[in-house]
């Protein structure tokens, strides 16, 4: 439990207790936009790496949903359109959402009926669209999913799709696109074994300064450790989203992302992080530098990338690597090294050092996936 006072009361000394903004078990749409608005604002004003991200307008996806007005229509962005846009980062889950195919490509060009949209994609869509945003891009829906060349050749787009975006709407909490992002708010039962998420003051009366809660150190720690010490059974229970291979370049990439957990809602940007409790305000980002860091430390990032990012799961073995193209991208420009198989070759004989940690508890005989996926000298495989 945490005993805190509300942020600005006078009536107690503030070194009392810890102070916090409360956080209400409903919020409007209103009141997330509200939120999310006054984020980016001083994101622009106050942050170096964040400022020329979020003035600039950039180039459409090739394909793109445009959400302006009250209808969804996919449409094929021309090399003329510049604008902001949002994307969007959710776990597909057992239930598949609704996709583009071959036979229905040309009914979305017209109109994709909001009814047929999941509960997550009609929340991200809102949001988008509080936020002043005509357009938002959702894999599902601007790749066509049962065909290899588009998959491909959009796969090879994310380090672009996603960089370029005005920001990343997250449905963190959601296990599948039925979840959504916009929901009661609730605390997760494994911390505290209660599912009562909503304050208890002291004094029984809205207007007291003193307030009891429980504990949100469990959600702000998954943002602020870039390995969560309680590893991957409490992460697919309280953050399925983050234990997702596809989600870990989706968060790399984007200028800013927008957790929408079930305690409460926490933006990553490129140098802080900002939650509604205001518990991980002052505290720095876990980004990779690879602007102002010299060639070795670039390298050693590559590494801690590579053993986060392969702890994590991803439905088919063939796309682990493609998975992590936009940040090997990202790498690339800043090394301009030749990379191969998830190594670099500037640093090949140090980097073909890796050994299997995450299968020690697993049982001996566990072998490679089959196909072929990558080089047995490298850790993809």
């Amino acid at each position: 439990m945490e005993i805190l006072e509300r942020n600005g009361s006078l009536s107690i000394p503030q070194q009392t207790f810890g102070s916090a903004q409360h956080v209400p078990a409903e919020r409007s749409l209103e009141d997330y936009t509200a939120i999310i608005q006054g984020w980016v604002h001083d994101c622009i004003q106050t942050h170096t790496k964040c400022g020329l991200v979020e003035l600039s307008k950039s180039d459409l996806p090739f394909r793109v949903l445009c959400i302006a007005g009250n209808s969804v229509v996919l449409v094929h962005a021309q090399d003329t359109i510049i604008d902001r846009y949002a994307t969007l980062s959710h776990r597909w889950g057992q239930k598949h959402p609704v996709t583009t195919t071959e036979e229905n490509i040309a009914r979305w060009m017209e109109e994709i009926p909001w009814e047929e949209l999941p509960k997550t994609f009609q929340d991200a869509i809102c949001i988008a669209r509080g936020l002043g945003l005509s357009f938002i891009w959702i894999d599902s829906l601007c790749i066509i999913q049962d065909n290899p060349q588009d998959w491909e050749k959009e796969a090879g787009r994310m380090a672009t799709i996603y960089s370029n975006s005005h920001l990343n709407i997250a449905a963190t909490s959601s296990i599948d696109a039925l979840g959504g992002c916009i929901f009661s708010r609730k605390l997760p039962s494994l911390p505290l074994h209660s599912g009562d998420r909503r304050q208890i003051l002291l004094q029984g009366s809205e207007n007291t300064s003193v307030f009891v809660r429980p504990s949100f150190r469990p959600t702000h720690a998954r943002f602020t450790t870039p390995n969560y010490a309680s590893g991957f059974s409490l992460d697919i229970r309280t953050f399925p989203l983050l234990t997702r291979a596809w989600v870990f370049q989706e968060r790399f990439l984007a200028p800013q992302t927008l957790h929408f957990h079930s305690t409460e809602i926490v933006m990553e940007c490129r140098s802080h992080l900002r939650c509604e409790c205001t518990g991980v305000d002052k505290v720095s980002a876990k980004r990779f530098d690879l602007e102002t860091a010299s060639d070795a430390h670039v390298l050693d990032q590559w590494m801690e990338v590579v053993e986060e990012y392969s702890k994590l799961a991803i439905t088919k073995d063939s796309d682990r690597l493609p998975a992590i193209l936009g940040v090997a991208t990202r790498f690339q420009q800043r090394l301009r090294s030749r990379y191969i198989a998830g190594l670099w070759e500037v640093d090949l004989a140090r980097q073909i050092l890796w050994e299997v940690t995450r299968y020690l508890s697993m049982s001996a005989d566990y072998q490679r996936p089959y196909p072929f996926l990558a080089p047995s000298w490298s850790w993809a495989s």
